[in-house]
């Protein structure tokens, strides 16, 4: 079979936007895929198509993300191939082909458990749970909590705790990013649970046969457990309030007493249906637990 590989342009985005949309259940529109590449808030992402008789079959691409210690860092993004061509190589080659474009010290993406296997074969990629947490809103009970808070969409204001970039490895959520990611997003609104500039939760409403309340970010002061107890209990009373019935989901911090915090509330630790997939190159190590920011959740 012949076909032909090409960085994609800005006017191959229609036909990104249809292989993807053959794939998934959620349809997307263009400009998902434009936020996505050609307006992302870095200039700095690849996207190669394999072409068939004119026709896009397959994708891969890399997104940079800005970090202060690794100066090559990479999300892996856009890996798709049509069905009609699966399992004869093409992504494999789209693999290959980038990376050797690419000076790259570390890619990584949060990918679906059902189709990891083969891709971590493929990147030879390293793999991290991902700690998953999960409470339906309606079997919690209505905790007091001496927390004042507003609810804000000033992504401007916010910066991550200390005490977290400290202990936690995290890519650098800075103003441009939580504006591009938050403000800019086509398809969701998010909005800021604020107790302080530096403790917060950023959340967001994703309606399906539940209505789930996606938690994107936690920063909070490790050191003040106690505090951080009654953060939790004003926004699951806030939940409750607002959204009765709702379930909400959070990739937790990697702090065994924040999560065994969440335990005591009712949360429940529950399989992720994503698994952190990562490749260091170069002999660059990083050290530090993880700290992920979750993914929209939404139809595969």
């Amino acid at each position: 079979m012949n076909y032909n590989l090409k960085v994609l342009e800005k006017s191959d985005i229609s036909s990104l936007t249809n292989l993807f949309n053959s794939l998934f259940l959620t349809k997307k529109k263009i400009n998902f895929f434009l936020w996505q590449s050609y307006n992302y808030y870095l200039d700095d992402f690849i996207i190669l198509g394999a072409f068939y008789k004119k026709n896009l079959i397959g994708s891969f691409g890399l997104q940079k993300k800005y970090d202060k210690k690794i100066k090559n860092a990479y999300m892996a993004h856009w890996p798709a191939v049509h069905t009609k061509y699966q399992s004869i190589g093409i992504f494999n080659r789209l693999v290959s082909h980038v990376l050797d474009i690419k000076e790259i010290d570390f890619i990584y993406n949060f990918f679906p458990i059902k189709t990891f296997d083969s891709i971590q074969k493929i990147m030879d990629l390293k793999s991290k749970i991902i700690d998953e947490f999960q409470i339906g809103i309606d079997f919690y009970d209505c905790y007091f909590s001496p927390i004042n808070f507003k609810l804000s969409k000033n992504f401007n204001q916010i910066y991550t705790h200390n005490s977290i970039k400290k202990k936690n490895r995290s890519f650098y959520y800075n103003r441009a990013y939580r504006k591009w990611r938050y403000k800019e997003h086509p398809i969701y609104d998010y909005s800021i649970f604020r107790v302080s500039n530096n403790e917060f939760i950023i959340f967001k409403v994703f309606n399906d046969i539940n209505t789930y309340i996606d938690i994107m970010e936690i920063s909070v002061d490790l050191k003040k457990m106690k505090k951080n107890k009654n953060i939790i209990i004003a926004f699951l009373n806030f939940i409750k309030t607002k959204y009765n019935k709702s379930v909400i989901n959070l990739w937790s911090i990697e702090n065994i007493y924040f999560n065994e915090m969440l335990l005591s509330l009712g949360f429940k630790k529950i399989n992720s249906k994503h698994v952190f997939g990562y490749r260091f190159f170069n002999d660059n190590k990083i050290k530090l637990e993880w700290i992920v920011q979750k993914n929209d959740s939404q139809k595969f």
